[in-house]
């Protein structure tokens, strides 16, 4: 399905001030379901129209985990149902169950659709389907290829997108190029919404627990984390400088620390979407949505480190893990790791997030044409049998990828810098 087109919404004919007026916690929980998917489309198609993007992405509420706030694919923003039309929230952590009343669910609804949207840009971007812009030369080496890396003297498949599988590794799903851009840009006018609605008819509640979560887990605080954690002021640069090094071959110095890193998370995050990949092969289904990663980032990394810290001793990532888009609070998964299909397929349709408009294919997935090894400007094990010159998904020259797939299920998205769902 490609939801990309016109969808007039009853409040086509509202100024902007009065659209986004009815997200005021007192006038959204008053109004139906069909009335805030319209509110949520409305509010998509002018930034659509805004970025110039081609047609706007169709919204739709539906069942998601409770940690993911949305997801978007092929065109169509997916909602959670329960949580953004309802405010109420279910997750699972270590094996119990636990609901909460979400309070600024009406801002988390606006900042969802935001990021959502700005994943359906990037999309558009990497197809050629909008002109480039500065930032299309990182998305293209963020978007959903295999690639060979060098790492500690071997060469692994890894996966230029990525959904933090080691410890630590939410900073690298969090800072990657496309949802750098989807957090900052949805929160950077998500506010400006709300300040434009404070000015004209003060605060609410709402508005506070929205600014609070910012503060503890919004862009900014979690880049000074980032920062902290790495020990590195450029991080955010050089991931990625890393990621565009591997895809187009070329050698810009970054923090050699950094850059083990990044590459060790390319592995891990691949040899997930592989194991995802046959285990839905095994189960014969089409599609699934990623784990729910912990509440905190502390029980995130305290879960990883147990398994992908011996791993990653032996230069692999073999834990699938709880991907996508936020350990610190809920965040929305949006750029999920989505459905995986075909026989070792790598994947089809996120949640949230890597959605994409076919699954990697061809037995075995990374590569038509696999014969005889991974041909990419240097010596790859040829017993690998992944891809030299491989037609849709191989290997070659730096980067592999499915013209198929678009970007985006982020897969998971939803409150992103808020701290009460995952955006992919």
């Amino acid at each position: 399905m490609n939801g990309y087109g016109n969808h007039p919404t009853q409040y086509g004919n509202l100024s902007n001030d009065a659209l986004y007026a009815m997200f005021r916690e007192s006038t959204y929980s008053r109004l139906s379901e069909s009335e805030k998917l319209d509110l949520l489309q409305e509010t998509v198609n002018r930034d659509a129209m805004e970025r110039g993007e081609l047609g706007s992405p169709l919204v739709q509420a539906g069942s998601l985990p409770g940690n993911v706030y949305g997801k978007e694919g092929n065109g169509v923003i997916t909602v959670n149902q329960d949580v953004l039309m309802n405010g109420i929230q279910t997750v699972q952590v270590n094996g119990e169950t636990f609901q909460n009343t979400v309070a600024d669910y009406n801002v988390q609804a606006l900042n969802t659709v935001l990021h959502e949207n700005a994943h359906a840009f990037q999309d558009q971007m990497n197809s050629g389907t909008v002109p480039a812009n500065e930032h299309a030369a990182e998305y293209q080496a963020n978007d959903f290829h295999i690639t060979a890396v060098s790492y500690n003297g071997n060469y692994q498949l890894g996966s230029q997108y990525l959904t933090g599988e080691t410890p630590g590794g939410y900073y690298f799903y969090y800072f990657q190029p496309t949802e750098r851009d989807a957090h900052k840009e949805a929160e950077v006018k998500t506010s400006a919404i709300l300040n434009g609605i404070s000015s004209r008819y003060g605060t609410e509640r709402s508005f506070q627990a929205y600014a609070k979560s910012l503060a503890a887990n919004g862009y900014q605080a979690t880049e000074q984390e980032a920062v902290r954690m790495s020990g590195n002021p450029n991080f955010v640069k050089d991931l990625s400088q890393t990621l565009q090094n591997q895809f187009y071959g070329t050698n810009v110095p970054v923090n050699p620390d950094t850059e083990q890193a990044v590459k060790a998370e390319m592995i891990a995050t691949c040899q997930a979407r592989l194991q995802q990949a046959n285990h839905l092969n095994t189960k014969a289904q089409a599609e699934t949505t990623m784990d729910a990663r912990p509440v905190t980032l502390e029980a995130y990394n305290q879960s990883l480190s147990n398994t992908n810290a011996a791993a990653m001793q032996n230069n692999t990532g073999t834990q699938p893990g709880t991907g996508t888009e936020n350990g610190m609070g809920a965040y929305s998964a949006s750029h999920g790791m989505g459905a995986y299909s075909a026989s070792q397929g790598i994947g089809a349709d996120s949640a949230d997030g890597m959605e994409t408009g076919g699954a990697y294919s061809t037995n075995q997935g990374i590569g038509a044409d696999s014969a005889d090894g991974m041909e990419t400007g240097g010596a790859y094990s040829a017993s690998q049998g992944i891809g030299t010159d491989s037609a849709d998904y191989g290997i070659g020259d730096g980067g592999a990828s499915d013209p198929s797939m678009d970007n985006d299920t982020d897969g998971l998205d939803g409150g992103e810098d808020a701290g009460d769902g995952m955006d992919l």
